[in-house]
């Protein structure tokens, strides 16, 4: 992404210049498309996830950088004709909706894909999109001078095609949705207690609780047969009131035994819910 949010302001002089001859109006216009499609996609990134998730999204981000790429590319068939500046400002419009719904998803992808490490793995992640919009006019530079300077936006909109086409990006649309069906739910609202329901959650979030709800492509679904589900009232590893005197094993109840084995068998008594990462 970082690759391709640059692309045009590295091309002023390439733009301004024949055979493309931009007028300073028409350069500076390029960039207001770009500007608002960046806003409107990241405003309505969060009701477009209600209806097709995270991943969803992402796809479609990854759609607009590779038109934007192309017509890119394309442009310099037509630098000089009628159709440049209309394909140019296509252009920056699909870069700006890219950019806005891939960047509202990414961080939590990220997260997704290093659970155990998630803000040592969204602090790379920026990183890296920092660093390619650094080295990004660099190699548009070099593919200028030794090559033809749309080789790169061509090979910028391959990336994307392969990362589209990923494994790992269904891996990682996947880690965010998850269904548990067949609950009972503690809504702890006016709906009360739901018996066998089930519970969707995208992003960590509660996206929707019903019965009878579609899994979204590639998402997690627990069957919780009836057991009890909450929003995250009981701590799966609270002692309160199971442990009177921390002394005497006797009444400390977390830590019974059961069986007739001799020694007894360490197994673990513990009253609260059962709890997952969901």
């Amino acid at each position: 992404q970082g690759f391709a949010f640059v692309l045009v302001p590295a091309l002023g002089g390439v733009l301004r210049s024949a055979p493309f001859d931009l007028s300073a109006g028409s350069y500076g216009l390029l960039f207001l498309p770009q500007t608002v499609g960046a806003i409107a996609s990241a405003l309505v990134a969060g009701k477009l996830e209600a209806r097709v998730g995270a991943g969803g999204i992402f796809r479609f981000g990854l759609i607009c950088n590779i038109a934007a790429a192309l017509l890119l590319a394309a442009s310099a068939a037509a630098a000089g004709s009628a159709l440049a500046l209309p394909m140019l400002l296509a252009e920056t419009a699909l870069l700006g909706l890219g950019f806005g719904l891939n960047l509202s998803v990414i961080n939590h992808f990220a997260a997704g894909l290093f659970p155990r490490r998630e803000i040592a793995a969204v602090t790379v992640l920026n990183a890296v999109i920092g660093g390619a919009t650094a080295i990004s006019p660099l190699i548009l530079q070099a593919f200028h001078t030794m090559l033809r300077w749309w080789l790169w936006p061509l090979a910028i909109g391959a990336l994307f095609l392969l990362l589209l086409a990923s494994p790992m990006l269904a891996f990682a649309a996947s880690a965010q949705d998850v269904l548990i069906r067949g609950a009972t739910v503690h809504t702890v609202s006016a709906q009360g207690t739901l018996k066998d329901a089930d519970v969707l959650l995208r992003n960590g979030n509660i996206a929707a609780v019903g019965r009878d709800i579609a899994a979204p492509a590639g998402a997690t679904v627990v069957e919780a047969a009836g057991r009890p589900l909450t929003p995250g009232l009981f701590a799966g590893l609270t002692a309160m009131g199971i442990e009177e005197v921390s002394l005497e094993p006797s009444t400390v109840d977390s830590t019974l035994a059961f069986g007739a084995q001799q020694p007894p068998a360490p197994a673990q008594w513990r009253p609260e819910f059962d709890v997952t990462l969901a």
